[in-house]
């Protein structure tokens, strides 16, 4: 997709624990935005082979059996960041390891007016930095590599092509991978708390355990204009389908009014707490606590590149608080996607739905019907239809929305014309999908 781009120089630390992606990740940025990866081992190599003044120093110690310290590692970053190489910017990967190689690094990219852009933290559980690290497999001679769980070879633990033996490197083993996850959480984490404290809009702490098309997706909206969604439409135009494929392509998250509500309730914010008072007492929740919730959860970090507001705003009212929200962070909608779909079809839609209750299957009397009428393909028993999903029910919901969510829309149209799109929603979902991802073109 062609974007607007956030910064020209790019200064960025890609970090993480070791696991985490960043070796995946790294080339793909250099891919896209055309700025060198650095990482020290990298760095301290090509220092020595080019003979420069920190080159000299770091082969000495390592000629003498020596470790190499902060002061030349530190002078050696120094002098690849002045380099033309990187006059656009860099990721830096494996530095800095420590908050004073980090004020080191600030220090000497002030000297010429520049500084760090972008911190992406990569986040994974231990757990599951374990089972990534400790299953790695490799074949010597031609750098060949597979995992237990992922990337299995044909045979246990032989190369697919020679049948030699695979091995594991010598540090993939538990007690090792333990010293390295705790040197990275008392020693690294802290360079995010420092860049925190510093300039919390650079930081943007990424949630990595997941696919990696949907971690790229996330990295890379980092460095995009944030994209600000609403999804409107009625109920059964297909919104529960897009969203989560938005939310894999523009790596952004998918907020519902419910799952808000819930969420800040289990955290016990204090929009959370006025919510439960009211829950409690057995009233609604009103817009003043529903527009605080909100408020709330589009200021956290997550939605830092943009979110897919669903289910919200419903009337003009919120549409207006939102606005304004927003505007005090310096943001605004970027996209309100409508999805219209004729009430006859509608009705097809939501009327034909069935579920089994036991285990969540869903059928369809026209779409998706089961083999045998009103029962389970797998198990036999009964479908049922949802407590809503009747006539009555649904032409209220219907009415609802054209009186009171629908001008959502004429509000954006009067104020914010280039954000909306209205999308044929009556049509293959495969063609709404296009339909939809050609607004970000």
């Amino acid at each position: 997709m062609a974007e607007e781009k956030k910064s020209e120089d790019r200064c960025v630390i890609l970090i993480g624990p070791p696991g985490a992606g960043k070796g995946t990740h790294a080339p793909k940025l250099v891919e896209t935005y055309g700025i060198p990866h650095l990482s020290t081992g990298d760095m301290l190599r090509a220092a020595v082979a080019a003979g420069t003044e920190m080159g000299k120093k770091a082969k000495g110690l390592m000629d003498e059996g020596k470790l190499v310290g902060d002061d030349i590692v530190n002078g050696i970053v120094a002098e690849q960041l002045a380099s033309d190489k990187c006059k656009n910017g860099f990721i830096l990967d494996g530095y800095p390891r420590t908050v004073p190689q980090a004020n080191f690094l600030d220090e000497a990219l002030s000297k010429n007016g520049r500084k760090i852009t972008h911190v992406v933290q990569l986040i994974v559980p231990n757990e599951e930095l374990q089972v990534r690290i400790l299953g790695r497999l490799i074949h010597k001679p031609s750098g060949r590599s597979y995992h237990i769980k992922f990337k299995p070879p044909k045979q246990e633990m032989k190369d697919d092509v020679t049948g030699e033996p695979l091995i594991r490197r010598g540090d993939d083993n538990e007690e090792s991978l333990t010293k390295r996850l705790d040197a990275f959480a008392k020693q690294t984490q802290p360079v995010v708390e420092h860049y925190s404290k510093k300039d919390k809009s650079v930081v943007y702490p990424l949630d990595a355990n997941c696919k990696p098309d949907q971690v790229w997706s996330k990295i890379n909206a980092c460095f995009l204009a944030p994209k600000c969604l609403i999804l409107i439409g009625p109920p059964g135009a297909g919104k529960g389908t897009q969203a989560p494929r938005l939310v894999d392509m523009l790596g952004v998250p998918h907020l519902s009014t419910g799952d808000m509500l819930r969420a800040a309730v289990a955290a016990g914010t204090e929009m959370g707490k006025k919510a439960q008072g009211l829950m409690n007492e057995g009233k609604l929740v009103g817009d003043d606590v529903v527009n605080g919730i909100v408020a709330e959860e589009l200021a956290s970090g997550k939605c830092k590149n943009g979110f897919i507001l669903d289910g919200y705003p419903r009337t003009v009212a919120q549409a207006e608080f939102l606005d304004k929200s927003l505007a005090a962070n310096g943001r605004k909608i970027s996209h309100l996607i409508q999805l219209v779909v004729p009430d006859e079809e509608l009705k097809v839609r939501i009327l034909g739905r069935l579920i089994h209750k036991a285990s969540g299957r869903s059928y369809h009397t026209k779409f998706n019907p089961p083999k045998v009428e009103m029962k389970d393909d797998v198990t036999g028993e009964p479908l049922i239809r949802r407590g809503d999903d009747n006539e009555e029910s649904l032409s209220k919901r219907l009415k609802a929305y054209a009186e009171q969510t629908a001008p959502v829309v004429q509000h954006y149209e009067k104020n914010n014309k280039e954000c909306v799109f209205k999308i044929d929603g009556n049509v293959k979902p495969s063609e709404v999908s296009d339909k939809i991802d050609a607004c970000f073109k």
